[in-house]
């Protein structure tokens, strides 16, 4: 199935910016439309309205403010300036109390809204409360998507239930309860897995597969948070660490990701300090971003239908090392793909760790055409990705002679030859690659140009940076101005090599709002204007 995309966006920035909507085929969920028809869910947590800065936000990679407190001050601006928004807006009494209410009034109705988290947490006790909150906000805002935030594994037994009367309930009785009682239309929770001692919590992967399954079970796109803090017990992540999570969570098939926080938690943590500056973090995630919003335009399209691990192995006998809990080993046949025939870590003694493993994840799209992401899964505390890296290798049966492979330069297919049936990829800490065996098609697989994402970036007082993709390669330019009569041009591309483009507009007039739209041509002159 082809997914064609008609689209009516108004673009504009102030020397500053802008979000986007697409309008696209109607769904059979709320929340797999707006997966399909948005930018792949790249959300930061901020906490302190003072720490917004828009166009540093979306500098960072973001696509999605959410604002967790100091609500209004932080959607007015974000809405100002075109950045789409989550607020969180969630009674603080066990009823729909004046509170509640005047924080969702005091934004609804402005531009950008992505949806509502209407209880952070709820335990199960709550949960009826935070469905009451979602249909009363879609009595305001119909089509807006309602969700809350679910506890993790390792809450307590009395945060799980909301009281002491149930010792015996579990976890996995709380997720059930959470999807049946209220009703998510984007299944999300927090787990925050780099902890002080230097481990990695041992019920990561468990907890990543439950979520998982009750999404696919229910027919819900399920996202997760991401872990960009400190605090007691647990330790600020490295380059190597947040990469481990975000591509473990890719190739789960997960729509969406939000790094908790954007800007700093308790005085810890974050990608913008206390005093407004970058930390580590900052240029770490806004690298780790463009790569989803890669990855994500395919993504969006995919289904998940098997995650399973690719042990190393450690010590002087090369010793395999265990499936983490809630993860299988992976075997012949395993997705349903009986072409891939082995998957190994490198055997040199330079590999070996107890740490250097691997992941793979199988998809399918709408068509049944499969493909699988490879993660490399080393990672800890102050290692970077590079200091991580670690080679896997893939063998084929023997009808397969070549593969394709997502580029991450050009969001277009690249071929991967293969040797003896075999490649190997040597991967960054943390990091995944999407490949294809049927053919070099990646979704959307429109037969007809289209736009799938425009976003600006880099803005400064006389530039902006304006990164558009197409489903295929295509000739881009801008048509831009201070009106909706635009009037200015960026130079057209003389070349149809590429989908992902980057163009900069130069010499903008300081404080303007400017407006642009994104034309493109495919090889036979045919043109798509955003």
């Amino acid at each position: 199935m082809s997914y064609s995309q008609s689209k009516s966006w108004a673009w504009l920035f102030t020397v500053l910016f802008v979000g986007f909507s697409l309008i696209g085929e109607t769904r059979a969920d709320p929340g797999t439309e707006f997966v399909r028809t948005h930018q792949f869910s790249i959300m930061g947590t901020n906490i302190l309205s003072s720490a917004f800065d828009p166009s540093e936000f979306l500098n960072a990679g973001m696509t999605t403010l959410q604002a967790f407190a100091e609500t209004t001050p932080q959607v007015t601006r974000a809405s100002q300036n075109g950045v789409p928004w989550v607020a969180l807006t969630q009674p603080h009494e066990a009823y729909l109390d004046n509170y509640f209410k005047s924080l969702v009034n005091a934004v609804v109705g402005k531009p950008g809204c992505q949806g509502w988290i209407v209880y952070d947490e709820p335990s199960r006790l709550k949960m009826s409360l935070a469905k009451q909150a979602a249909d009363w906000i879609h009595g305001l805002a119909p089509n807006t998507l309602t969700y809350p935030v679910a506890l993790p594994s390792y809450a307590s037994v009395q945060l799980l239930y909301g009281d002491n009367s149930n010792p015996g309930y579990t976890w996995g009785q709380y997720v059930n309860d959470f999807v049946s009682l209220t009703q998510p239309q984007i299944l999300i929770y927090d787990d925050y897995p780099f902890l002080e001692n230097g481990s990695t919590r041992a019920t990561f992967f468990r907890d990543l597969m439950v979520i998982r399954a009750k999404g696919l079970s229910v027919g819900i796109p399920y996202f997760s948070y991401i872990q960009t803090w400190a605090y007691p017990g647990w330790r600020f992540p490295s380059e190597s660490d947040v990469r481990m999570q975000v591509y473990s969570y890719l190739a789960a098939g997960y729509k969406g990701i939000a790094y908790f926080t954007y800007d700093q938690y308790n005085h810890s943590g974050g990608l913008i300090d206390r005093n407004g500056r970058h930390t580590a973090l900052y240029d770490i995630v806004k690298f780790i971003n463009h790569e989803v919003k890669v990855l994500g335009v395919s993504l969006r399209f995919l289904t998940s239908r098997d995650v399973r691990f690719i042990p190393g192995r450690h010590g002087t006998f090369g010793t395999e090392n265990p499936s983490p809990l809630g993860l299988q080993k992976w075997s012949l046949y395993a997705g349903g793909e009986s072409r891939i025939t082995g998957v190994r870590i490198d055997s040199a003694s330079i590999y070996r760790g107890e740490e250097k493993n691997g992941l793979i994840g199988f998809f399918s799209d709408d068509d049944g055409k499969h493909y699988f992401m490879l993660v490399n899964l080393n990672h800890g505390p102050n290692l970077s990705a590079a200091y991580c890296h670690l080679p896997i290798w893939v063998t084929f049966h023997d009808s397969v002679h070549s593969i394709y492979e997502l580029d991450m330069q050009t969001g277009g297919s690249k071929v991967v030859s293969l040797n003896s049936h075999q490649f190997y990829v040597d991967l960054r800490g943390g990091t995944g690659r999407l490949y294809k065996i049927d053919d070099g098609s990646f979704p959307p697989n429109n037969s007809s140009l289209n736009i799938l994402s425009v976003e600006a970036t880099d803005i400064t007082d006389t530039t902006g940076s304006i990164h558009f993709v197409f489903n295929q390669k295509a000739q881009g330019q801008i048509e831009y101005g201070v009106s909706q009569s635009y009037g200015q041009w960026s130079v057209k591309e003389e070349s149809f090599n590429f989908s992902n483009h980057l163009q900069v507009l130069r010499n903008l007039t300081p404080g303007r709002t400017y407006h642009y739209r994104v034309h493109g041509w495919d090889g036979n002159g045919n043109e798509v204007v955003s």
